[in-house]
């Protein structure tokens, strides 16, 4: 088995060498195992992670999870994204307030093609869709009003 094989077989670690300390200093463990970062979270919910150096131009800033992924299981294959699987199922409404999407935790990260990504995150409709606006109960109250009403500016 080579080492690289090895590396992606093997379950990952709190607190692995091959992220930085303070890529860990941004890091806390949840009780359902996720690994919550803590600190910058792009607009959509995504922890930030600034990578490179300043003085060499390599400075760049990249998506935590995907770090954490790259580094301990191994790259993302060409056509897949990553899929927090720790949200699958929870009844979690999604979206920029997800909790879900702070997880950095690589074994928590599945990297799936992108109908299977947003498949698995349009696993809520109606009311207890994240992007949601209003209730089932307000929907019906408008329809009833329905060429009642009128809205005004």
């Amino acid at each position: 088995m080579t080492s690289d094989l090895r590396a992606h077989l093997s379950t990952p670690t709190f607190g692995d060498e091959r992220l930085p300390k303070h890529f860990w200093a941004k890091v806390r463990v949840l009780p359902n195992g996720c690994w919550e970062w803590i600190a910058c979270r792009s607009g959509d919910g995504y922890g930030r992670f600034g990578i490179g150096n300043l003085t060499d131009g390599s400075n760049r800033t990249i998506f935590a999870h995907r770090l954490a992924y790259t580094r301990l299981i191994g790259p993302i294959p060409q056509g897949l994204e990553p899929d927090h699987t720790c949200h699958n199922g929870t009844g979690c409404l999604g979206g920029p307030t997800c909790p879900h999407r702070a997880c950095v935790n690589p074994g928590h990260i599945e990297p799936v093609t992108h109908a299977e990504n947003v498949r698995r995150g349009i696993g809520t409709k109606g009311e207890t869709s994240g992007q949601a606006k209003l209730t089932e109960s307000d929907v019906r109250v408008i329809r009833a009003h329905r060429g009642e009403m009128r809205q005004i500016d």
